[in-house]
């Protein structure tokens, strides 16, 4: 049965059953981005970058960054405008990345996610290996969304809708 057939939260469950280390994500935003990036899918293979942005919901299409880390420093293809001010706000994002999304480089090839604390807030990262123009090998798009503050940090219970999903968005 193809993809079209499932509702987003069907196709949220065969993406995490695939990739089980993201079971955990809390934000709509990589709700939505994990399902489009599915969907965008071509049997084992892995999706164009323009395929799955298209599918990607507007308000969180700003929120995203195009990254080869197999370059050092990273080469940084696309990078919304809130995403980069969220990143670079943590990380040199023109330099080596220190701490977490260098790990992202030794993982192209799977999706992965993290969220990286500081004083007030959680930085939710999510990278899907994606094929970019003009690149042989995959590359990651990173959806980089501020999560709930610290004090509300849920640590145990996935959620399986976008629509239950707490979130904070910056304007």
């Amino acid at each position: 049965m193809p993809l079209s057939a499932y509702t987003d939260p069907m196709v949220f469950a065969m993406a995490t059953a695939q990739a089980p280390q993201v079971r955990g994500i809390r934000h709509a935003g990589h709700f939505n981005l994990l399902v489009s990036w599915m969907r965008a899918r071509m049997g084992d293979g892995y999706p164009a970058w323009p395929a799955v942005r298209e599918r990607i919901q507007a308000p969180y299409r700003d929120f995203l960054v195009v990254a080869d880390l197999h370059a050092t420093p990273p080469r940084w293809h696309d990078v919304g405008w809130s995403a980069g001010n969220l990143l670079a706000s943590r990380f040199d994002i023109s330099a080596n990345l220190p701490g977490a999304p260098a790990y992202h480089a030794g993982k192209m090839a799977v999706a992965t996610y993290d969220e990286i604390p500081s004083r007030q807030e959680v930085l939710g990262l999510l990278a899907l290996p994606v094929l970019h123009i003009r690149q042989e090998k995959p590359i990651s798009v990173m959806g980089v969304f501020m999560l709930a503050p610290k004090a509300e940090r849920s640590n145990s219970t996935p959620w399986r809708g976008g629509e239950r999903a707490p979130h904070h968005r910056l304007h």
